[in-house]
């Protein structure tokens, strides 16, 4: 598995240093990935690279603002805060996650129950 990004420039795709399994792209062009060793990394337009971000998730996803939830290999939930630059756990156990274009998260338990994230309670909601 090679890592391929898109060069707008050229037309063409183009391979990036770095390996993932997993990846994530938000509509601001914010791009986030988790590798074979469920190490997470984002990429840098600066340096035209990955760089590794504290933690470890087996399941991301970035929100079209560019919000971004994971689930580490204990199937626990984890949203990225901006101003730490670290995630931050959120109560609950999820198997899945996904965020909506409008930023509506929503998650799958080990049961294959659904959920939602109520972002009035902070909490995630059965539905």
């Amino acid at each position: 598995m090679r890592n391929v990004g898109f060069n707008n420039d050229t037309q063409s795709f183009q391979q990036i240093q770095g390996v993932l399994k997993k990846i994530s792209v938000g509509a601001d062009g914010t791009v986030w990935g988790i590798n074979p060793s469920n190490q997470i990394y984002r990429f840098n337009n600066d340096t035209q690279s990955f760089q590794q971000i504290q933690g470890v998730l087996t399941e991301i996803s970035v929100g079209a603002d560019g919000t971004v939830w994971g689930i580490n290999p204990s199937n626990q939930i984890y949203r990225f805060n901006n101003s730490t630059q670290r995630f931050q756990q959120i109560q609950g156990v999820l198997t899945q996650i996904s965020v909506g274009a409008d930023g509506t998260v929503w998650g799958i338990n080990p049961s294959n129950q659904i959920y939602r994230f109520n972002n009035s309670t902070q909490r995630f909601q059965q539905i």
